[in-house]
Order: C-alpha cells, then structure tokens, then sequence
C-alpha cells in the first residue's frame, strides 16, 4: 500500500512520473482497500503534498477549504489503475504467458465494476482531486536505430550499450510522447479492450470524464453517471468549469455525445451544453 501511494497515487495527484507497481490483483486490492480508513503514509512531507495538491484540483472548480479523505473506493480504482497501466507493459506477456494481460484486464474490469459512482457533488470532487492527473499522463517513448538495426523502448530508457559510439555505429534516437488513449496502440496488448477499459474507469469519476471531454479515445459519450452528475445545479456548476479547460475540442465532444443520447437523458446533456455555452458567454 506505502509503495502504490508513493509509486502511483501521489504522482497522479503532483504530476510526477507514475511507476505502476507489481500487477495487484483482486486480492490484493481488496486488502488495499480495507486498510483506507487506518493508512498513513510514513513520509509525512509527501502526504502534505499530496492534500495540498488535491485541494488545489478542487478548489479550480469549487471554493472550499478541506476535502474527504481518500476512500476505499477511491483506493480501488487507484489499484484498477496500475493494473492497467501494467496491462500496456511490454515485458508482462511473454513466451509462457501469452495471457497474461488480458488476465490482468478483467481483473482490472472486476474491480472498476464493484466500485459505485459517488453519490454526492464533494464525494465526486474528492475522487476527481486524486484522480484527475490520469487523463493528463504521458508514456516517453525511445526508438533507437543504429547501422545493423533498431530497437524501440517503451516508457523506459534505452541501456547505454545501444547509444555508445554514436557516430561510428550510426545511432539514432527518436523520442515520442505517448497519451493515456494510445498506450495500446504500442505494445503486444489487447488493444480492442483497452480503451472500452479506460472509459469504465473513467465512469467512476463522473467529473474526470467530463472533464477529459475532449479526448480522441476513448471518445467521450454521456453515461448514466454523468448524466445524473450534472443533473444536480451544484455538480453542474463543477463540471461546466471542468470542461472549460478542453476547449473546442470539448464542446464539439460534447455536442456529438448529446447528439447520440435519445429522451430523457437527452433532455438533461442539452440542458447541460446550454448552460455551459451561456457561462462561457458570461465569462470576461
């Protein structure tokens, strides 16, 4: 629990390189999670940060001056998280388990499915300061070609034998930043899976749905979850400032997505895009 709040959760929330730890599993993430209540992390500098740091996610889109603790639940889907990121590892399958990632993903599944949406505006903020940093995380890719072939290192550094001699080996080196939706698109994974994935996960955090909006994959589509978030004026009122940052992108997202939904839910995404249209207007 101490290594996936110092390798995982704390760097999502201060933006730092996340680490996703050893795959968790059900179990594991069960014992995590019954544990959320009595944890306290041993660095006592880091966890100072990491409140700061999910006050001040919150505090961009409703004044307030404490949030809840990090919950169980909140737990649960920081593990779901890390299992996933595991299951886009190169060096997670191999020659004896082929399986083993799309193994990892239904675990992952499982637990994302168990997890409830909140069931209040604060308890929705509280899960989006944690877990916002997510929908912002990038993979560095490294592809290294020299004079007798090429090699291509995904989220890890090329090992130093591969760079030596640059100039008589012919070595050259091509870095690319590689977004939350394409992370499958890289590697051996089940990459029909793998955004259907994400955008469970993302269900869970009702507000960092929308405010991911504007994301190529998986593409944003009103879910019975942000559907009944914004139907509450104060959830409302959060998510329109949450969206403000993605832009056009967001709003033509969101226009597409409302465009597909049939009566009722329709009825509130329209009323929803109107609202966030006439506070964009209102704005200086």
């Amino acid at each position: 629990m101490e290594e996936l709040y110092e390798r995982v959760l704390a760097p999502l929330v201060l933006g730092e390189t996340v680490r996703p730890v050893r795959p968790l599993g059900p179990r594991r993430t069960e014992a995590i999670a019954g544990l959320a209540e009595v944890f306290t992390p041993s660095d006592v500098a880091v966890r100072a940060r990491v409140e700061q740091g999910r006050l001040r996610v919150a505090r961009r889109l409703w004044p307030l001056d404490t949030l809840p603790a990090i919950d169980a639940d909140t737990w649960r889907l920081v593990c779901a998280f890390s299992d996933l990121l595991q299951v886009v590892n190169p060096h997670l399958a191999g020659p004896l388990a082929t399986t083993r990632p799309r193994k990892l993903l239904s675990f992952a599944l499982g637990t994302i499915e168990a997890v409830p949406a909140p069931v209040t505006a604060l308890a929705a903020l509280a899960r989006h300061a944690t877990l916002a940093g997510a929908t912002r995380l990038v993979r560095m890719d490294t592809r290294v070609a020299w004079w007798v072939g090429r090699a291509e290192f995904h989220g890890e550094k090329p090992p130093e034998r591969l760079l030596a001699w640059p100039s008589l080996r012919r070595v050259h080196t091509a870095e690319q930043e590689v977004g939350l939706d394409e992370l499958a698109n890289h590697v051996a994974a089940p990459k029909d899976a793998w955004a259907p994935a994400i955008a469970r996960w993302l269900t869970r955090s009702p507000l960092s749905d929308l405010a991911w909006a504007g994301r190529e994959s998986p593409p944003f589509a009103w879910t019975t979850e942000t559907l009944l978030f914004v139907a509450s004026p104060v959830a409302a009122a959060m998510a329109r400032r949450a969206t403000a940052d993605g832009g056009a992108r967001a709003e033509v997202a969101l226009d597409r997505a409302t465009r597909a939904l049939s009566d009722p839910g329709r009825e509130v995404a329209e009323a929803f895009v109107r609202g966030r249209r006439a506070a964009a207007a209102a704005s200086p």
